[in-house]
């Protein structure tokens, strides 16, 4: 997507939005650039490049479902991406606790802090 019609996206949805994320944060941490063309045979080219299919004699019902796997794959990507984020700011929020207790020190975390991290470890 070029950066004008992503602009322009990000515009339209801004006003539907209720309790945004800081934009600067989305636009770094979660962008991906995927780039594609259309031609007669749909497939992946060794650039890495997205070639979906034109011209074939289903090309409406191909191109539907094409379009359906194209955003089905956009959306796990971004859910595996966030998942990563959220576990990389967990394990970073935990990453003191096996030091302090290789120093024999006293954890200073209840037994209520306790089961609320095992409730984002399992969530």
């Amino acid at each position: 997507v070029k950066e004008d019609q992503s602009s322009e996206l990000f515009q339209l949805v801004k006003s539907c939005q209720i309790g945004p994320y800081n934009t600067e944060v989305v636009v770094d941490k979660y962008s991906e650039v995927l780039d594609f063309t259309y031609g007669k045979q749909a497939g992946l080219l060794p650039s890495g490049e997205l070639v979906l299919s034109m011209g074939q004699d289903n090309w409406a019902k191909t191109q539907v479902l094409e379009k359906i796997a194209f955003s089905h794959g956009i959306q796990r990507s971004v859910k595996i991406s966030v998942m990563e984020h959220l576990s990389e700011d967990l394990i970073s929020s935990l990453k003191q606790i096996p030091d302090i207790l290789m120093e024999k020190r006293a954890l200073k975390i209840d037994q209520k802090g306790v089961m609320k991290t095992m409730g984002q470890l399992l969530a």
